[in-house]
């Protein structure tokens, strides 16, 4: 039986990722495409949709964005808009953050929503701590492996809530020389989690149903260890 083909369609365009700054010094203006060497992909509004933030290293060498750097906040404005992205960074204050390299995310004020590091070249890092106002339930999730690793690494990890399925991935690193938050931030448009089932590799799945939000510690062997909402 003959493979299906496999294609791909460049939509960098028509979803508003191809995005420009302009820049220089006394009063010439010329506009550059931001140099992207780091991005993070998660919900950082907390609708349901995966939004990106992009830090731009425009100080390496030929790069005309180099005297004026910006890191793009890119909000995911959903089906209804064709997915098209649309930058939020100035509005939410985090566009001007020197010449970045790497970004990680991670919940460092145990708050259930998503804050941001920033690693600039020759300068101290940014902690973005998000002040958004959630608008979907979080859902916290930390796995404890057995079988491979302690830390689940490889796992994946597929929630329903109502008719919105998404499917997560523990992973070991992020980004550049990055490595996220080890707990899966999970929002939950029906208010729970339906089902939630994680596959730890092997065949062997652990499956949880009517999940509420919170925090939840999964273990290989032994389901949920612990609970805190």
């Amino acid at each position: 039986m003959r493979a299906p083909s496999i294609l791909f369609t460049d939509v960098t365009e028509a979803t508003g990722l191809r995005f420009h700054h302009t820049s220089g010094s006394s009063g010439r203006k010329y506009v550059v495409e931001t140099m992207g060497s780091g991005a993070a992909a998660f919900d950082y509004d907390a609708d349901g949709n995966i939004d990106l933030y992009v830090v731009d290293s425009g100080d390496l060498p030929g790069y005309a964005a180099a005297a004026d750097p910006r890191n793009a906040l890119l909000r995911n404005e959903g089906p209804g808009s064709g997915w098209t992205f649309t930058d939020r960074a100035t509005t939410a204050g985090v566009d001007d953050r020197g010449y970045g390299m790497g970004v990680t995310i991670g919940d460092y004020d145990n708050d259930l929503d998503a804050d941001v590091l920033v690693t600039n070249i020759n300068g101290a890092p940014d902690l973005l701590r998000n002040d958004s106002e959630p608008r979907l339930p979080a859902l916290q999730v930390r796995l404890v492996g057995r079988a491979a690793n302690r830390m689940g690494y490889g796992a994946r990890v597929l929630v329903r809530s109502g008719e919105d399925v998404q499917v997560l991935q523990r992973s070991s690193g992020d980004g550049y020389l990055g490595s996220n938050d080890v707990r899966l931030l999970i929002y939950l448009p029906s208010g729970r989690a339906d089902e939630l089932r994680v596959q730890w590799g092997a065949g062997e799945e652990t499956i949880l149903t009517d999940v509420t939000p919170g925090r939840i510690v999964v273990d290989q062997a032994r389901g949920v260890v612990a609970r805190r909402n």
